[in-house]
């Protein structure tokens, strides 16, 4: 059959090892707070305080990722390597000053921002352990780039071994030392950057050894260079407008309810396991986006039975993440008498944002479509989220009936953006200009890079 949907066995291969190094990601994460906690319940909030004062600066080191992922996905084939090449040293430009700029900041204001976390002075052992973090962030900012062009690639299975070999080190380092030895907290950082600095390594070892194996092309075929909606900075912007406004509004909307104990655990409950569920969705969406931006380069009948054939695949994940959501939630928060329905709304949010997620992941950002995700963002939570909350949380007094209030506000959403995205991806199968109508002349596969 000419246009039969995408097998699901690559995507699968691809995204398998994704998942995976997101879970042993999220585990060494838990392993650096529990150590903290065997230390003191200061040195636990200390770690958790500092985890967040990074995010700023990880959002923009996702947020450049993203950006050059949009253009390695689309630049594949043995006859774009010097693009391809060019790109990649382009986001190496960018990491470093993005390298410079943590050394500076968290490295040497490590005093200064150690008085935020502890403004009585008791500092201890938390300016040095920001100073071991400062490193395992710089150490993961100049290994990005090659992360995300190995999975252009789709050689997740190097990422997965590299994160399981780094952190494992690291995390021996961290819990000999402070079990074993009885050490501070600045030895929890410094396992932390003994993982990262070892990941470094073994990233750029991976991507220099699968470049040596590669046919060595240096020219474009004539015809087949990709065209991008917006600039690299561009991208970045939006993507990182996207991810600072969401999670402003989270916070705003925590602290507009923090006398609402109830209301609060849940919504921490919330976090937490949507968190996790949602990175295995994005192990996936992140496999297909590479096998998506391929189709881009085809034609539009290619990318459209592509992009079809990859949402339908995502639908049983998604069913699957909001049954495992339920199943956990209800097992979890039954003893404590949680609100009449709510686990069920959350676990349908649940259903819905992994295929939102899939959706936006995978065929959004495979297109450069970032214009779209900041504008959706931008409206779903300061526009609607963040008033609906606001009049309810004035309007009511905490109780069991607001808390569900406040959680079918939240599916709302949900339900808005999925139709949203929904409709976008819709159009773009029948008037999008940025794709070709039939496959390029010159054009070669991407699997020959690949082997």
């Amino acid at each position: 059959m000419k246009h039969a949907l995408p097998e699901w066995r690559p995507v699968l291969k691809t995204a398998l090892p994704l998942v995976l190094s997101n879970c042993v990601n999220a585990a060494q994460n838990m392993l650096s707070i529990f150590l903290a906690a065997t230390i003191s319940l200061s040195a636990a909030a200390s770690a958790g305080y500092i985890n967040r004062i990074y995010f700023i600066y990880g959002a923009m080191i996702i947020a450049m990722n993203g950006a050059g992922s949009i253009r390695l996905n689309r630049l594949n084939g043995d006859h774009q390597r010097a693009a391809f090449d060019a790109m990649l040293k382009r986001m190496v430009r960018f990491s470093v000053l993005g390298a410079v700029a943590c050394f500076v900041i968290f490295f040497l204001g490590a005093h200064a921002i150690t008085r935020l976390v502890e403004p009585n002075g008791d500092v201890g052992a938390v300016p040095t352990y920001l100073r071991w973090m400062a490193i395992s962030y710089i150490a993961v900012t100049l290994a990005s780039p090659y992360y995300m062009a190995l999975i252009a690639k789709k050689q997740g299975h190097d990422i997965f071994r590299a994160l399981l070999v780094s952190l494992s080190l690291g995390g021996a380092f961290s819990a000999v030392s402070v079990l074993y030895f009885k050490l501070d907290l600045a030895y929890v950082g410094a396992g932390c950057a003994v993982a990262q600095l070892v990941y470094l390594a073994l990233m750029i070892r991976a991507y220099k050894r699968l470049v040596a194996c590669a046919p060595v092309t240096a020219h474009h075929a004539p015809g087949v260079q990709p065209t991008f909606q917006n600039s690299f900075s561009a991208d970045a912007f939006n993507l990182f407008m996207a991810m600072s406004v969401s999670t402003l509004v989270d916070f705003l909307i925590l602290y507009v309810l923090v006398e609402d104990v109830q209301f609060v655990a849940l919504m921490s409950f919330y976090f937490s396991t949507t968190a996790m569920l949602q990175g295995v969705s994005l192990g996936f969406a992140t496999a297909a986006s590479v096998f998506i931006a391929q189709a881009i380069n085809e034609s539009r009948r290619t990318y459209s039975v592509t992009v079809t054939g990859y949402l339908l695949y995502s639908l049983p994940l998604a069913l699957f993440c909001a049954a495992v959501c339920y199943v956990y939630l209800y097992h979890t928060l039954q003893p404590t008498s949680p609100p009449s329905g709510v686990i069920f709304l959350i676990s349908l949010i649940t259903l819905i944002s992994c295929i939102t997620l899939f959706a936006q992941r995978a065929v959004l950002r495979a297109k450069g479509d970032t214009t779209f995700i900041k504008k959706l963002t931008f409206v779903l939570s300061a526009l609607i989220k963040l008033p609906l909350v606001f009049y309810i949380a004035y309007a009511q007094p905490a109780s069991a009936e607001r808390t569900s209030l406040l959680f079918s506000v939240f599916l709302l959403c949900s339900v808005i953006g999925l139709v949203a995205i929904g409709l976008r991806i819709s159009k773009s199968f029948k008037s999008d200009e940025s794709l070709p109508a039939g496959p390029p002349v010159g054009s070669a596969s991407c699997e020959g890079s690949l082997k």
